[in-house]
């Protein structure tokens, strides 16, 4: 990794007080997240390409200040952190509008914590328990709110739990604000996490499950989804399969009874897990975790487009084919990073400072 993984040039736009600056990296970066202080930078992304192209809000002080960033480097399977400078005197002026991006993000923005998947594929009528999420941003906490809708349709969730009551796909926004910082007009700083269900006619096909022991009730159905990057949960499973797996993806299983309410396992069901198509079956491993990271091997097999296992637990799965590519040595990782930082430093030759808006901007 070195300057062919960051565009050139970094570009800063000012407006309302605020800067905002914005580069590229390759695939080679995960994420790359910018946390003064402890405090998550708010920013908006797009990815063109095959890059992946951040503007983050900064402050006149934080923008002159040494920027943190924690960076996920793939080859590492690991995050690392480092630092970078703007220098702002070799800038060259080169527009007087900005981009219209709409609202832009605060300075800071609330960081959302749930075990809730991303995605998940369940049967019409099933009565959904939405998963509980807390928020912070720094030491503070943040207050979160959750909605549902289905369609444009807002749907009634105050109960914490979702009836998917019609085939289609609903939507649970969980939304966290902070008074403390403001974004560009001047609304309440913010983050959302949004949770897809996709209600269908059929069985869950993203987990299956059979009870050939009988150790469920009547009726009672299983809340399953993949989590995906971005979640706690997922950060945790990464850290887990970082010696044992560079491919692998992490799923939640649960049972609910027909009124919605979660199950505790009497004895082993068999779950099926819809893995990778290009995982072969033959190698496939299933772990699951515990709450501490900590990892217990099940049993394993392939069932066509599954991966089967039994178990007598509920909680988080990882679907998995053993095999960690080769890794630097530490001293490696030092001289990737330290050459990221000279690349961040030393490509502001070329920086964009725009004091107006467009005129679409200026007149909303």
């Amino acid at each position: 990794m070195g300057a062919d993984n960051f565009t050139n040039p970094v570009t800063v736009e000012k407006f309302g007080g605020k800067y905002y600056i914005t580069f590229g990296f390759s695939s080679s970066i995960g994420y790359l997240n910018l946390k003064p202080d402890g405090k998550e930078v708010g920013k908006t992304s797009e990815k063109k390409d095959g890059w992946t192209y951040v503007t983050y809000t900064l402050s006149e002080n934080n923008l002159k200040s040494k920027l943190s960033f924690s960076a996920y480097i793939n080859a590492m399977s690991r995050e690392m952190n480092f630092s970078a400078t703007v220098n702002l005197s070799s800038s060259e002026k080169t527009s007087d509008t900005v981009r219209d991006l709409g609202e832009r993000p605060a300075e800071f923005v609330p960081v959302i914590s749930t075990k809730a998947a991303a995605e998940y594929s369940l049967k019409v009528g099933t009565v959904f328990p939405i998963p509980e999420a807390t928020a912070n941003l720094g030491n503070e906490d943040s207050p979160v709110v959750i909605t549902a809708v289905f369609g444009n349709e807002p749907i009634d969730v105050s109960d914490g739990k979702l009836t998917l009551g019609n085939v289609g796909e609903y939507k649970i926004i969980y939304k966290a604000t902070n008074s403390r910082y403001k974004t560009s007009l001047g609304n309440d700083s913010f983050s959302e996490y949004v949770v897809t269900v996709h209600a269908v006619t059929g069985e869950n096909d993203i987990v299956k499950f059979r009870d050939t022991n009988q150790v469920l009730p009547e009726k009672a159905g299983i809340l399953a989804g993949k989590v995906t990057e971005g979640s706690g949960v997922y950060e945790k499973a990464a850290s887990a399969m970082k010696k044992i797996a560079d491919n692998f993806e992490v799923y939640s299983a649960e049972f609910l009874s027909e009124d919605g309410e979660v199950i505790t396992l009497s004895g082993k069901v068999e779950l099926l897990f819809r893995a990778d198509d290009y995982f072969d079956r033959t190698k496939a491993e299933v772990y699951y975790m515990d709450e501490n990271g900590e990892l217990t091997r099940l049993s394993a097999s392939g069932y066509g487009r599954y991966v089967a296992t039994e178990t007598d637990k509920t909680g988080t799965f990882i679907v998995c084919i053993p095999g960690v590519a080769f890794r630097m040595p530490m001293w490696g990782y030092a001289l990737i990073l330290a050459g990221a930082v000279v690349v961040l430093a030393g490509i502001v030759v070329t920086i964009i400072v725009v004091t107006k808006r467009k005129k679409r901007m200026k007149n909303s």
